[in-house]
């Protein structure tokens, strides 16, 4: 009877852990559910008050297909870096400043300084930072401007929703991405001086080789390429069915022979 009762008391005991474990882990869901939702709106309330409903709506029917269905072509950059003359390039243009974010602390300091959140022009921003990644944050005579990220492991890169370009990371390679310009500053060469202070940082901190990916039909981002010599060395396909991915790079010289 004795070992019955105590049986009976840990069964009970194990099935009331493993209840509150589920409903712990079913609430810790619904709070990343509903905080993701918040970015969400708040993403859409910039997009609307900076760049008019017709872009609102054409971004938001992207977002949502491409949970679905996503598919494009893209070339793939690359630039080996010490003391390239690139990195030492610096755009003209007065009252220019660049904040290196590396956590979210970090990012709350900044936004109460300069009056704008830049994590809210990006999704996964906060578990960005602290999965490692780095925004550089350019500012326009103290406001924000533009930003752009650097990730310096896998854990880093996938957590800004990159594409599976490869990077070989334990060979001091760094991936750089996710560039967002604010609409009322572009065209004032800002990409420019971002793309700079993010390869000084890579080159200072040993970095021999830096990638990044453009869409193929992102004339913008492949004449930045090329304007700091950054070679053109794939072309990739990627293709996305619900939860089927496929990602092909073929070398630019068996892509150039297939054509």
């Amino acid at each position: 009877m004795i070992l019955q009762s105590c049986w009976a008391e840990e069964l009970s005991t194990s099935s009331f852990s493993r209840e509150a474990r589920d409903l712990y882990n079913c609430r810790e869901g619904d709070h990343k559910m509903i905080s993701r939702l918040v970015i969400l709106l708040r993403r859409a309330k910039d997009i609307l008050q900076t760049e008019g409903l017709a872009t609102l709506l054409r971004r938001s029917l992207k977002f949502v297909q491409a949970w679905f269905f996503k598919c494009g072509e893209y070339y793939l950059y690359e630039l080996a870096l010490g003391g390239t003359s690139q990195v030492d390039f610096m755009p003209s243009v007065n009252g220019l400043t660049c904040e290196i974010i590396s956590t979210n602390n970090e990012a709350d300091a900044l936004a109460a300084a300069v009056g704008f959140d830049f994590r809210r022009r990006f999704i996964n921003a906060r578990k960005s930072l602290d999965k490692g990644a780095i925004a550089f944050c350019v500012l326009f005579k103290g406001q924000m401007a533009s930003i752009g990220w650097v990730a310096l492991s896998e854990e880093a890169k996938k957590s800004l929703y990159s594409l599976p370009q490869k990077v070989d990371f334990s060979k001091g390679e760094a991936y750089i991405g996710g560039l967002e310009t604010i609409p009322e500053y572009r065209r004032k060469d800002l990409a420019s001086y971002g793309s700079v202070r993010r390869l000084q940082f890579l080159n200072e901190r040993g970095i021999t080789n830096t990638r990044y990916a453009v869409s193929a039909s992102n004339i913008g981002a492949q004449t930045l390429a090329a304007k700091f010599g950054l070679e053109k060395y794939a072309e990739a396909r990627y293709l996305k069915l619900l939860w089927w991915k496929s990602w092909t790079e073929i070398p630019l010289a068996q892509s150039r022979h297939g054509d």
